[in-house]
């Protein structure tokens, strides 16, 4: 997904008379992005009699196992696989249908993570409360107790924990979500973030930094700064061909050759 509205506007005079108890994920159906805990977690908030309905958004490899699991757990009136949706229907659930937004993140077996899942971005964005998983930067999108909850990855108990909190507190989730939109402006703007990568070039970087460009942004201080620094900076090395030109008959014969029996 991409950003679904400007960080400085807001998300209007949605109508969210069917938000309560609407739980909404969004993302790849991959094994980083915790799908498994988080079905697991609605079947601790289904045993608990806490009334709800959770919508996955999204397809991938773990379709099927998913699929299989909600079956299992006899939660097929609760959660719903909704596989992609147009982006108006995205913004229609995150602005009207949805109370919580849910990310279980976790590690995958082979190391890889959800680094900067943009999906929290935008829930931010729709004045959501989120609940996810301290693992890589969720914690600087989500911040304990000011815009949502997070618990440790693979604990699905805790979890369910945090949704059930969220979903018995309407109030509360409206403070975190006005909270959140304000995190998201301050911090994830593009605004301000190519500011900060622009000051980070003009003050670190051994490429070439133009002084209009420095002046056009007010960086002319950071720029001196590189200049007149000893410190060590970031280098970029152009190494240039020595011979430019191109046989484009010799290399298609190149890739086209016949092997050689040996």
């Amino acid at each position: 997904m991409g950003w679904i509205w400007s960080l400085h506007g807001r998300p209007g005079s949605a109508d969210r008379s069917k938000a309560p108890g609407g739980i909404l994920s969004v993302g790849r159906l991959i094994e980083k992005k915790g799908y498994d805990d988080l079905i697991t977690a609605c079947g601790v908030l289904r045993d608990r009699g806490e009334p709800f309905h959770c919508r996955i958004v999204g397809e991938g490899p773990l379709e099927a196992p998913l699929k299989s699991q909600i079956a299992r757990l006899g939660l097929e009136d609760r959660v719903t696989l909704t596989g992609p949706l147009p982006m108006p229907a995205i913004i229609k659930l995150l602005t009207e249908e949805t109370q919580v937004f849910a990310l279980a993140c976790k590690t995958e077996h082979d190391g890889g993570k959800d680094n900067l899942p943009t999906v929290l971005m935008e829930a931010m964005a729709a004045q959501l409360p989120c609940v996810s998983t301290r693992l890589a930067g969720v914690p600087e999108m989500v911040l304990h107790g000011v815009n949502g909850l997070i618990s440790e990855e693979g604990q699905p108990q805790a979890f369910a924990d945090h949704l059930e909190n969220l979903l018995i507190d309407p109030a509360r989730c409206e403070t975190m979500g006005q909270a959140g939109l304000e995190h998201a402006r301050k911090h994830f703007a593009k605004e301000t973030t190519s500011r900060q990568l622009l000051k980070a070039f003009a003050e670190k970087s051994g490429m070439r930094f133009e002084t209009a460009l420095a002046a056009r942004h007010g960086l002319l201080w950071s720029y001196s700064k590189r200049l007149l620094s000893a410190l060590p900076q970031l280098r970029h090395h152009v190494e240039k061909a020595r011979d430019k030109t191109f046989d484009l008959e010799l290399f298609m014969g190149s890739t086209h050759r016949q092997p050689q029996p040996r």
